[in-house]
């Protein structure tokens, strides 16, 4: 049995908000049941994979079971854990969406960067909440690509945009070398230049000033490559904070 799933298209992937900070939030890549059970029609044929459900211990566990060549069934098994809405019904699919990830179906989300947009947030006990709810409302993964290494994939690119804007963009260190190994010029990120305004204030000096030191005109300002990125951090590091 030869069964390799291609990578997640961007419509297959969704987001949700992660951990919220006084600064902002961090978004989480996450896949639904239903990708999961459109991608074994498509690859392992819907004659040809299964899903059986069991409690054990009190938790709720999801197999996979696919059929060999000589018509054999494979199984993978997973644990899920209870939705905040239906219980039930959300660990039964989170159980399903787990034992997914055992046959290497999304796999790659796991090596997603870390996704921070700055945003407004206010103060709820020891913790903060989006000071809109609605934030992210029409946030989606606008772009993804991804690198084969030793049998495994991995996120290479990845674009996010909220009303068609994009505010988060990225790439792997493998993808900036070999890009500046061809002599283009690349830019800092979104996330890159809100990260550096955070530093900024972080170490109690000015965007201007920042500007400055890296020998870039703040009156005339033109974007800012990764050479000058990595240049603000060293300078903005070596800075005591305020």
């Amino acid at each position: 049995m030869n069964i390799k799933f291609r990578g997640l298209y961007p419509d297959e992937i969704d987001l949700r908000v992660g951990n919220v900070s006084q600064r902002g939030a961090t978004l989480l890549l996450y896949k639904n049941a239903r990708v999961d059970m459109a991608l074994l029609d498509q690859v392992v044929g819907p004659m040809n994979w299964q899903r059986d459900h069991k409690e054990v211990k009190g938790n709720m566990y999801c197999g996979i079971g696919i059929k060999d060549d000589d018509g054999t069934w494979v199984w993978k098994w997973d644990c899920g854990t209870e939705s905040n809405t239906e219980a039930e019904k959300g660990e039964s699919s989170d159980s399903f969406k787990r034992a997914a990830f055992n046959w290497n179906l999304g796999r790659e989300l796991y090596t997603s960067p870390v996704v921070f947009i700055n945003c407004d947030t206010e103060a709820e006990g020891y913790k903060y909440k989006l000071k809109n709810k609605y934030e992210f409302w029409d946030t989606k993964v606008s772009n993804i690509e991804y690198e084969e290494k030793d049998g495994s994939r991995r996120i290479s690119k990845l674009e996010i945009t909220r009303k068609g804007k994009v505010i988060f963009k990225w790439q792997s260190d493998t993808e900036i070398k070999e890009a500046m190994a061809k002599g283009e010029t690349l830019y800092a990120t979104p996330s890159e230049k809100d990260g550096l305004k955070a530093l900024c204030k972080q170490k109690g000096v000015t965007q201007r000033w920042m500007l400055q030191a890296i020998g870039s005109d703040p009156d005339n300002p033109t974007p800012m490559t990764q050479a000058q990125y990595g240049s603000a951090m060293n300078i903005l590091m070596e800075l005591p904070d305020a």
